[in-house]
């Protein structure tokens, strides 16, 4: 890029060498004039903040502040999460252990042996989180022993949801990954679901056994941006919005066909969202 950004003395409006100017009341005193090619080379991403720190443009992470809640678990213990289930042997155990390499305690979601078993963790509630005013985040590191099948068939639900009470149905309202082996050609589906009207966009990745996940969403206004691994799959519209379509933090599996235990396993969850206190 060949534009400019100029600050004035004291820094009270910045100037574009193509004449736009911005009023900045209070800002710090950075040199005089920067390209804005410093500011691609900043080392932000894709929906980023940046500041300037008196040296050089850089990441911020708005939600890095009081003014957020915090629920997150590493599921050596549940903390402030609870786990659910229902079903017949359906239920969650916790393994604090070194099990599998790089992760110390790990959380075991089972469907149990009823056909439509289903069991999982997140908050105590479905309907304690609005959207569509403040940004949002979630994310679940999640692997599965088995895949989905013909004869056992499950689907397995994580981010937001009114499912924690839901069984086989699919959530009413939420913003969530979602896998079962016939749905989008066993592929993660990224989903906006709002009063039972779904939204949804492929993400690319066909689902492994034994494969570790991390799924991270990252809800604004009206839309959803869904990572897979740290890397952006997908943005969808369609979010339920207001207090009458509340959702709650989930990582679940709900088996629809047959009678063998399913189990999801997880390794950390988290919702992390910004507020007006």
């Amino acid at each position: 890029m060949s534009e400019t950004v100029t600050w004035s003395d004291p820094c009270d409006t910045v100037t574009t060498t193509s004449g736009n100017v911005v009023v900045e009341a209070g800002c710090p005193a950075p040199v005089t004039s920067i390209a804005l090619s410093g500011i691609t080379q900043s080392g932000a991403v894709l929906y980023d903040s940046i500041q300037w720190d008196g040296t050089a443009w850089v990441p911020i992470d708005l939600m890095a502040s009081a003014n957020r809640i915090v629920i997150e678990s590493d599921l050596n213990s549940l903390g402030e999460f609870a786990s659910f289930q229902t079903g017949t042997g359906a239920g969650s155990s916790l393994v604090n252990s070194y099990t599998f390499d790089g992760q110390i305690g790990y959380l075991t979601s089972s469907t149990g042996s009823t056909t439509t078993g289903f069991a999982g963790c997140g908050t105590a509630r479905n309907d304690g989180i609005v959207l569509g005013t403040f940004a949002t985040e979630s994310c679940d590191i999640v692997r599965l022993p088995i895949l989905s099948g013909g004869t056992e068939t499950y689907y397995v639900d994580c981010g937001l949801s009114t499912n924690r009470t839901g069984g086989a149905s699919a959530p009413i309202d939420g913003v969530f990954f979602t896998y079962s082996h016939g749905q989008n050609s066993g592929k993660w589906l990224c989903c906006c679901t709002n009063n039972n009207t779904l939204t949804s966009a492929d993400s690319g990745i066909t689902v492994a056994a034994n494969t570790w996940y991390r799924l991270d969403i990252k809800i604004g206004t009206t839309t959803a941006l869904f990572y897979i691994n740290k890397v952006l799959v997908a943005t969808v519209a369609g979010i339920p919005i207001g207090t009458s379509r509340t959702t709650g933090k989930h990582a679940l599996i709900r088996k629809s066909v047959g009678t063998a235990s399913m189990s999801l396993i997880n390794d950390y969850t988290h919702i992390i969202q910004g507020t007006n206190r």
